[in-house]
């Protein structure tokens, strides 16, 4: 078989080759298989969701995000849930820079984009969030696919770009000394 270089490149007849037997042309199902297969890995790694950056959290807490629907028409609703559970035996205690736990976020490429829902305003005060042993605490945001008016000149109410987003909440811990990321779990979400 040819070893492909950037400047090389393989002509239909040779990409038809039946390497299993000389001479005779690459079964047409055997095209369809692979186009398969490769449409498939492809679509297996646009729908994995990033592993959740929660360093800085303590042990023992277990965090899932939901996001429903996962695809919304521009204006449309959806709703982040944030579950939060303390999987141990003890008491677990979280300190926070002010009032909440969590800011929600809506990001694409890396951006916050303002959605309607996703503003907050917290407490400027450190605060500890106890979690009792095996309790789950839920938090649930209404949202949009819709931008609310972030600065002067802006339009509120304007429909969300169409495309793919990413829905994070940050948790608003104290970071370790040296540190500056802050505890992190995404979504996407889908805006037609």
């Amino acid at each position: 078989m040819k070893e492909l270089t950037p400047s090389s490149s393989l002509s239909m007849e040779q990409c038809d080759r039946n390497p299993l037997e000389p001479g005779k042309p690459m079964p047409r199902r055997t095209h369809f298989v692979l186009l398969v297969s490769v449409v498939v890995a492809a679509c297996a790694t646009a729908i994995t969701a990033p592993e959740p950056s929660l360093e800085g959290l303590p042990e023992g807490l277990s965090v899932s995000l939901t996001v429903a629907p996962g695809q919304v028409n521009q204006h449309g609703p959806f709703t982040v849930k944030l579950d939060i559970t303390n999987t141990t035996d003890e008491v677990i205690r979280v300190v926070t820079g002010n009032g909440c736990l969590v800011i929600p976020h809506v990001l694409r490429n890396g951006m916050r984009i303002p959605f309607k829902g996703s503003l907050w305003g917290c407490t400027a005060a450190v605060t500890t969030h106890t979690f009792p042993p095996r309790e789950t605490r839920s938090r649930t945001w209404e949202m949009r696919a819709e931008l609310y008016a972030e600065h002067a000149g802006d339009v509120d109410g304007v429909a969300a770009p169409k495309g793919i987003y990413r829905v994070q909440a940050e948790f608003d811990t104290v970071p370790e000394p040296g540190s500056f990321q802050k505890p992190t779990i995404e979504q996407e979400i889908r805006v037609r």
